[in-house]
Order: C-alpha cells, then sequence, then structure tokens
C-alpha cells in the first residue's frame, strides 16, 4: 500500500502558488514546500511545475535547486522528477565507471512491472542517447551481464498463477544445471529468473529446497563471491519477499557510522507510492522498531521531517 497517493482535491494552481508563496522573502518556508510535496502523487507534481513554470516563467527545479540544500533539497528534488526519469538517471550512475554494483542493478532492474520497465527505458534513450539494452551490454561486466541483459527485455510473465508441478520440473532441472557447476548464465537459469512470475519463482525456489535441503541463498553462499554474490542474492531476496527486501535495504541505510542518506532517500522516493505502508510494517516486523522510530533517531531538521511526512 502506497503511503502517497493522488491528491482527491487536485488544485495545481493553488499548489504552485503555495510554493511561490514559500519561496517568497527571506528563507524559504520548508514546511510548506513539504506538504505540498507530500500530498501530490508523482502525476500531478508534474502538474505543478508546469503550472509554476506558466505563472512564473522559471523553473520549478532550479527554484528548489536555489531554495533548498543538502539532503533535504535533494530529496524534494527526487520527488519532483518524473519516477521512470529518476529511474534513468539511478541505472546511468549506477553503469558509470569500473565496476557495476550488481546489487544496486538488480534494485534498479528487477523491482518493476513490465510497462514500467517500458517508460524506464524510453526515458534512458532520451537522457543518454542510447537505448538501456545497448548500455547494459557495453557498461556492465560479469556473469550477470547476461541476467541484465535478459531483464532489460521486459519479457516477465505477470499472470498470478502457479503451478507446483512446473515449479518442482523447474527446482528438479535447476538442480542438474547447478549441482557442483554454478553458472549463472546457464540459460535455464537466466530464462528463469527474467521470465517467471514472482509466484512461481518462490514455489520453484521452495521446491528446490525440499528436493536439496538446502535454500536457494545457500546455494549463492556457498557458490559465489563478491560482486556476484551480492547481485543475485538481491535478485533472489526481492522475489522471496519484495517488502522484506526493501526493510533490510532500509535498514543498511542507518547501520554504521553516519546514515547513507542517499540510500535511504532513493527507497523511500521509489516506493511512497507503491508500497511503502507494507515496507514499514516488515521493518517494524523483523527489526522491533517502527521505522518512524529510526528516521527521528538518525536523521534531522527538515530532512527528517520530510521523510517522516512520506510514510
Amino acid at each position: 500500500m502506497a503511503t502517497i497517493v493522488p491528491n482527491q482535491n487536485f488544485n495545481p494552481l493553488l499548489a504552485a502558488n503555495d510554493l511561490i508563496a514559500a519561496f517568497k522573502g527571506i528563507g524559504t518556508n520548508e514546511a510548506k514546500v513539504i506538504q505540498v510535496t507530500t500530498s501530490h502523487d508523482n502525476k500531478q507534481r508534474q502538474e505543478i511545475k508546469s503550472r509554476f513554470q506558466l505563472i512564473t516563467g522559471k523553473d520549478l527545479n532550479k527554484e528548489l535547486k536555489s531554495e533548498l540544500s543538502g539532503n533535504f533539497g535533494n530529496a524534494v528534488l527526487s520527488l519532483f522528477v518524473p519516477s521512470y526519469e529518476f529511474f534513468a538517471d539511478l541505472l546511468m550512475k549506477t553503469m558509470k565507471g569500473p565496476k557495476t554494483d550488481e546489487s544496486m542493478m538488480a534494485e534498479l532492474l528487477c523491482t518493476h512491472d513490465n510497462k514500467h520497465l517500458a517508460l524506464i527505458k524510453d526515458a534512458y534513450n532520451r537522457l543518454a542517447g542510447r537505448s538501456l539494452e545497448e548500455a547494459v551490454a557495453t557498461e556492465t561486466t560479469g556473469e550477470l551481464k547476461r541476467l541484465w541483459s535478459c531483464q532489460v527485455r521486459g519479457a516477465r510473465d505477470e499472470s498470478s498463477e502457479v503451478s507446483v508441478e512446473l515449479a518442482h520440473q523447474d527446482a528438479r532441472d535447476l538442480f542438474k544445471k547447478i549441482d557442483g557447476r554454478f553458472n549463472c548464465e546457464s540459460g535455464l537459469f537466466i530464462d528463469l529468473l527474467c521470465g517467471r512470475n514472482f509466484g512461481q519463482l518462490r514455489e520453484t525456489f521452495n521446491q528446490y529446497q525440499r528436493i536439496t535441503s538446502h535454500s536457494f541463498e545457500e546455494v549463492i553462499n556457498n557458490e559465489t563471491k563478491g560482486q556476484l554474490k551480492k547481485g543475485l542474492l538481491a535478485v533472489v531476496s526481492y522475489i522471496k519477499n519484495p517488502h522484506v527486501f526493501f526493510a533490510d535495504l532500509l535498514y543498511d541505510s542507518f547501520k554504521g557510522l553516519g546514515t547513507k542518506n542517499d540510500d535511504l532517500t532513493r527507497i523511500l522516493v521509489t516506493r511512497a507510492e507503491i508500497d511503502l505502508l507494507h515496507i514499514a510494517n516488515a521493518y517494524r516486523q523483523k527489526y522491533s522498531k517502527p521505522l518512524a522510530e529510526a528516521i527521528k533517531s538518525e536523521c534531522s531538521g527538515d530532512f527528517r521531517a520530510l521523510l517522516l511526512a512520506m510514510i
């Protein structure tokens, strides 16, 4: 369940004027910016941006950059980016440099339905000047390149049908392929992870454990290492329980010295209009602490106020 939903009394003119008023005079009314931003969904925010420019002749993103700063400013700006462009930009950044963060690739490529993935691909083409397929083929390295290339095609079965018989057969076939010679470039392995619906894959993992007495995560931990291990564990974790997957990412963003604010922002921005309430419930259940409490203890100021308003 989403925590940010469409405003049923949406008035883009009123919202744009509220932002104009928030920027007037010395200083900024951050509370008003938070209220406008979190009381409208992403589609409505795009209309607010357009109306703001019609009234003022100014680009709202530029105004936000000049009026806001730090983690708070970055989070507000992220919320005003069309969601598919936000993901396209994240993919460009993730694939830069000599090494690809495979767990981030799993998060960015495996958590969308086919329709949303197609919009991300269109946005990537516009922003990068080349297709996402080409970028994945040339910029990613290692054994997971084939998996990401397959995932980008966006051909996953999105039905809710689950066949125990098919799952059992897939599990047996996987066992024959994996036993003693794990190879994630196996056509069978790739086809299953990219093509089967998530419910079917969950049943396949269950059947695999019944046949082998080992979970699929155990196989990955025993047979792989490094970025390959990180990427595969992320994919399997998301498939098995998307809400726990993101709850774990949130917990990791709070761990250690200092909060990983970019990770925290990314997760809340991308999930607020999808399932953030379920993620917050999973966080509380697994870590025995409300997500709001974690944010209060780890974040401060307007950034904290914004994140709390989002959940």
